[in-house]
């Protein structure tokens, strides 16, 4: 009665399998809230997420503020400094 579409496998496996696939190459972090992929493909590092709107560092995963990346706020500045002189 029903038609099997994947060979061997069932359809959360065939996703897992694609997805694999599709994440090779790319750059992605997981959302820090909600744990949604999340695509960087340019831009500045403060991201907001499409399914939970969180708003949050592309480099630390921390909480975004409108202070994040000032030089007052010393671990943020320091991480980003340190992470700019590896490039």
């Amino acid at each position: 009665m029903f038609k099997k579409l994947h060979k061997d496998t069932d359809c959360e496996k065939e996703l897992e399998n694609e997805f694999k696939k599709w994440i090779k190459g790319k750059i992605v972090k997981q959302c820090p809230n909600c744990k949604i992929w999340t695509e960087k493909t340019e831009g500045c590092n403060h991201m907001t997420c499409v399914e939970c709107k969180y708003q949050w560092c592309w480099l630390c995963l921390g909480k975004y503020s409108s202070h994040h990346f000032y030089k007052e706020n010393v671990m943020d500045y320091n991480f980003i400094n340190q992470y700019q002189r590896k490039k």
